[in-house]
């Protein structure tokens, strides 16, 4: 796989439905984060990195939980609309669920990578996260741990026996007491690496009702979609990195953009289209992330702010700004909140 992370589509359909439970509509949220939603109605597409950090920063912003990640991961009701899901839910055991989620997760998720042994009765899952911002890992990790316990109860029926669960990031004292209610074991902040650790026994957990010639079918197409990603990587994402390395010299023009992707403008903007974004929207994505992490550093002025993300003049920056978030610079600076989990903003 090429560089650049990103995370199915068929995921992210998952928290557009915890998002609609709390009332907050799809069609408004993508308007909010500068892409369409038919970004994300094939499963298979791929929703890049920068995407992602706005999207988790708007959906912790707009839920007003400090435990966003957490909420999403537990109350997830099915698993993801993919070929990784079909596949772990007709495996035989915990076990083999795992085996299969670490063999295949680029498929679903190349933004992390799960590993797991065992040793003395001891059953230990580690999570590295590759890249994003400390707000957007924090939010992530407690996501993907909390649903990693939960998949694996509604698949089997019954709770895994933790030890202890580990983080990297370290929240604010007043937000541990929901970590214990989660996880319902002793979880431990600020470590090196993020770890779930269970007995091992747990491991031979036999799931409900697999279908053992499905599960071949399945990991047939599984592996057929792995090789598919290793030869692939969507141009949204490659564009968007361009983007973001030319926001301290000069942000480039569409035509410079295709000719460093080796292509003409026409098929840049016709690749764009079938990924259900524009050079437009990611130029205004990656502008909108740069100007609100220039705006909560506060000792930039607004005017040059406005000059290296590429404006004419202020007022248009001023205008822009306001239409991405509903602020001007000004009001946003001022405003700018602080993150309770104690990892920094977007």
């Amino acid at each position: 796989m090429k560089e650049g992370y990103s995370l199915s589509a068929s995921k992210l359909g998952l928290l557009f439905d915890f998002l609609e439970r709390h009332g907050i509509a799809r069609q408004a949220f993508c308007d909010r984060i500068g892409l369409s939603p038919s970004a994300f109605e094939p499963p298979d597409n791929r929703i890049p990195l920068d995407a992602l950090e706005r999207i988790f920063a708007l959906a912790y912003e707009l839920t007003r939980d400090a435990h966003f990640g957490l909420h999403f991961g537990a109350q997830i009701e099915k698993g993801p609309s993919n070929i990784l899901n079909y596949l772990m839910m007709n495996c035989g055991t915990i076990e083999e669920v795992l085996k299969t989620y670490c063999a295949f997760e680029a498929i679903q998720d190349n933004v992390s990578q799960t590993d797991y042994r065992c040793s003395g009765g001891i059953c230990t899952v580690v999570v590295t996260l590759k890249g994003g911002s400390p707000f957007f890992r924090a939010q992530y990790l407690d996501s993907k741990f909390a649903s990693m316990v939960y998949y694996a109860k509604r698949l089997t029926g019954r709770d895994l026996t933790l030890h202890e669960v580990h983080f990297t990031h370290r929240p604010a004292p007043d937000l541990h007491g929901e970590y214990a209610r989660i996880f319902r074991c002793p979880v431990r902040f600020g470590r090196p690496q993020g770890r779930i650790i269970l007995t091992q026994s747990d491991l031979a957990i036999r799931i409900r009702e697999p279908n053992p010639e499905l599960r071949q079918v399945f990991e047939r197409h599984a592996r057929e979609r792995l090789n598919d990603l290793f030869q692939a990587d969507s141009y949204a994402a490659r564009a968007g990195r361009i983007i973001v390395q030319g926001v301290p010299t000069g942000i480039p023009r569409i035509e410079a953009l295709a000719s460093r992707l080796e292509t003409s403008v026409r098929t840049l903007q016709l690749k764009l289209k079938q990924e259900g974004t524009s050079y437009r929207a990611i130029l205004d994505s990656v502008r909108k992330s740069a100007a609100m992490d220039l705006l909560r550093d506060r000792t930039m002025p607004v005017s040059e702010i406005a000059f290296m993300l590429g404006f004419s003049e202020p007022s248009a920056f001023h205008r822009s700004f306001k239409k991405w978030t509903g602020l001007t610079p000004r009001q946003f600076r001022i405003s700018a909140p602080m993150d309770p989990t104690g990892a920094s903003r977007p």
